[in-house]
């Protein structure tokens, strides 16, 4: 019904993730010869986006029913933090931290161990300690400017007030 082609591309990723893949698809899409190569790119794209981020509470969760009420109890009884990541299109626990500190800190770290970047992107629902979270990502070098955005309610629902997720987006020849 229409004169143009038409290509579908998984980002198998959520929220920011697939924001940078649609990033890269804008910046590239005079840069090929058809429909059918740039979907290749941004399937070879994807490889290298990750996106992870940490929980402030496991409230969200408890109500959820993603964890039990005892699980929830001990876990704030111990300030446990879990780090979630996006694999394979799905949302998948990562690590545990003891403190908000460590919490932040840690994907501050993974962000580090990366590599190269061409894109970086903070997302948060209303955490207080989001710009301390931005100090400690100060120094990582990307090819383009970071992007702060806040949480949409879909994503905020299931994991609550304080949260901070990282997307982004290695340099080509970075896959691991």
């Amino acid at each position: 019904m229409c004169e143009f082609r038409v290509g579908v591309v998984d980002s198998l990723n959520a929220t920011l993730g697939q924001g940078l893949l649609v990033l890269d698809a804008l910046d590239s899409r005079n840069g090929f010869e058809n429909a059918d190569a740039l979907v290749a790119h941004l399937n070879e794209a994807r490889t290298r986006i990750m996106t992870f981020g940490t929980l402030d509470t496991l409230d969200n969760l408890r109500r959820g029913g993603r964890i039990g009420s005892a699980q929830a109890f001990f876990g704030s009884l111990l300030s446990i933090k879990p780090i979630v990541e996006v694999r394979g299109g799905k949302v998948e626990g990562l690590a545990k931290q003891r403190t908000r500190r460590r919490s932040l800190s840690y994907l501050a770290e993974r962000v580090r161990e990366a590599g190269p970047l061409e894109r970086l992107a903070v997302v948060h629902a209303l955490a207080k300690d989001v710009m301390d979270f931005i100090e400690l990502l100060k120094e990582i070098e990307t090819c383009e400017p970071l992007i702060i955005s806040t949480m949409g309610p879909v994503i905020g629902a299931h994991t609550g007030i304080g949260t901070i997720g990282v997307a982004l987006e290695r340099q080509e020849g970075e896959i691991r």
